[in-house]
């Protein structure tokens, strides 16, 4: 009964969405949006399982996720805040501003506020049990990173990573829970690929090869770093890209925490 519900209301936000587009009197591509993820087949969220076995909680969501998002300012919402609470692991959250930067936060204590924007980051890091770092993206690359004792996680388009974030949230990450590199894990998120990621005439940039590469030169073991072959270009029915949707795509929203009890 329930998928029949869903299915009903996201063919009912589509056509409406078309009759948006034709007669402009409603946000046509944000119904359309909204509802092909009632419509589609798969899950709302992909989670890293391999990792909770660790206590580690992340993963990433899909256009089947019920909160549309088109840049952090959302997060401000309190609606929004509610929604996402209830979706998603933890009992406090951080978001990054993500100004295509290189810094990266450190939180080692417990936050007062139920959201916490850090300004100018593309990164955090945190040892506190129920925190959980959230990083929206639409084709730029999101890279979980786990080390004894701290979680991670970064925002790496062609910009940040020029600017080296993910070296600099790996050596932020030994620095304070004393591994060395080499025993750091790493996922990396959906991204757009070299393929369908032209800067220039010509000229294309490989955004999880370019980071695999860097952390592989910082001192990170291979079999360490795990990637995947989700481009955002390519399964934009899947997830959001800025490249193909332009001004109407919404954010993945990519999230880790360490598990309440664990440390």
């Amino acid at each position: 009964m329930i998928r029949i519900f869903r299915f009903t209301a996201g063919i009912a936000l589509i056509l409406l969405g078309i009759a948006g587009l034709i007669l402009p009197i409603m946000p046509g591509w944000i119904l359309i949006l909204a509802g092909l993820p009632l419509v589609s087949p798969g899950p709302s969220v992909r989670r890293l399982r391999v990792w909770e076995k660790h206590g580690i909680r992340a993963g990433f969501t899909t256009k089947r996720f019920q909160l549309f998002l088109k840049m952090t300012d959302d997060l401000l919402d309190e609606t929004r805040q509610k929604l996402l609470k209830k979706k998603l692991p933890g009992q406090r959250f951080i978001f990054l501003n993500q100004v295509h930067g290189a810094n990266v936060a450190v939180i080692d204590s417990q936050p007062k506020e139920l959201f916490t924007r850090i300004l100018e980051a593309d990164g955090a890091i945190t040892s506190v049990p129920g925190v959980t770092i959230l990083v929206l993206s639409a084709d730029c690359l999101s890279i979980f990173f786990r080390a004894r004792g701290w979680v991670g996680l970064a925002h790496a388009g062609r910009q940040g990573t020029c600017s080296k974030i993910a070296v600099k949230t790996l050596d932020l990450i030994c620095e304070k829970s004393g591994c060395r590199p080499e025993e750091v894990h790493v996922i990396f998120g959906p991204s757009i690929c070299e393929k369908h990621y032209e800067v220039g005439p010509g000229c294309t940039f490989d955004v999880p090869g370019e980071n695999r590469k860097q952390l592989l030169e910082a001192g990170a073991r291979a079999q360490n770093i795990v990637g995947n072959k989700i481009c955002t270009f390519t399964r934009s029915g899947e997830y959001y890209s800025f490249r193909r949707e332009k001004e109407s795509a919404g954010r993945m929203i990519s999230f880790i925490s360490i598990s309440p009890g664990k440390s």
